[in-house]
């Protein structure tokens, strides 16, 4: 699914990717595409703070948080995000199909705080006052891999034996 990602955001040429993980395998293999791999020994929500402040410190206007087990995921499917017209502070939810949240993209700087997690979307929902905000619906994106179910489910989408 990672590789699969990064196949996905390869194809946006995008300006910079950041991939934070605290697994050298990972932060290689994001090398070799190209990408910018960060070890990071934070938990989820201290990687992603992590790299939006390094997204600051580069001197990006806007940065997308996506989880890595969002299988489904097509290029045009973060060109609809990416392509959010809101004016700044902005920020655009992508929830998960059970409450959390697979995708965020935010205006930088930002004062957002990540708190992925269990039922994260509401969280995240919370702190949309402080932005121009929009909840984007996109089934690729809401379609995450949380469990064995998960799984299943996406055998029978692809028609994988």
């Amino acid at each position: 699914m990672f590789k699969r990602l990064l196949k996905v955001l390869k194809c946006l040429e995008l300006h910079r990717v950041i991939v934070l993980s605290p697994d050298e395998k990972v932060t290689r293999i994001a090398e070799t595409m190209g990408f910018m791999g960060v070890r990071s020994e934070s938990d989820l929500n201290g990687a992603v703070a992590e790299g939006l402040k390094m997204a600051q410190a580069i001197g990006a206007d806007a940065a997308i948080i996506l989880t890595a087990d969002i299988p489904l995921v097509r290029p045009e499917d973060l060109m609809e995000v990416l392509g959010a017209n809101l004016e700044r502070p902005f920020l655009v939810l992508v929830p998960s199909k059970d409450g959390g949240t697979n995708a965020i993209f935010l205006s930088l700087p930002t004062d957002f705080r990540p708190e992925f997690g269990e039922l994260s979307f509401e969280r995240h929902l919370r702190q949309a006052r402080r932005y121009n905000c929009l909840v984007m619906r996109n089934e690729r994106l809401e379609f995450d891999i949380d469990g064995p179910e998960d799984l299943l489910e996406l055998q029978r989408i692809e028609g994988d034996p």
